[in-house]
């Protein structure tokens, strides 16, 4: 019970007291100024996005408005097939662009070359090399 006369507003709430506290330990340790800095550099750099994306979106308007109208693709006109003949089959003397080699290059290892001389002599015309003239 309260005694009479006695004028008191007290509702048990300390948070106001504690941010009072709160701000005044951050006024005095320039942690606002730092947070100031923050938020400007913050401020600067959304206003720079939006500043370059308007003229981003201003510069694609324009040159949209200024290039010719998009057209039809151009189809191209089929070629008629006049005078078209099948390949003719070809001749026995046919002879292909890229034939077999002209020389034949072997490695004989461990043989004499008294050995070699003999099969080339002995097999004259039935071997991949040439003939041999005799002087």
């Amino acid at each position: 019970m309260k005694p009479a006369g006695t004028h008191t507003h007290d509702d048990g709430s300390i948070l106001p007291a504690l941010g009072l506290v709160a701000l005044a330990v951050v006024l005095a340790t320039g942690t606002a100024s730092a947070i100031a800095h923050l938020l400007v550099i913050i401020a600067i750099t959304i206003g720079a996005v939006v500043v370059l994306a308007t003229a981003g979106v201003i510069a694609f308007l324009v040159r949209q408005s200024r290039q010719e109208p998009r057209r039809a693709p151009i189809m191209a006109r089929p070629i008629p097939r006049v005078g078209v003949t099948r390949p003719h089959a070809l001749s026995e003397s046919y002879r292909p662009a890229i034939s077999g080699p002209r020389e034949l290059h072997l490695h004989l290892y461990n043989v004499a070359p008294e050995d070699i001389s003999r099969i080339v002599t002995t097999s004259q015309g039935t071997g991949p090399w040439p003939r041999i003239k005799e002087d």
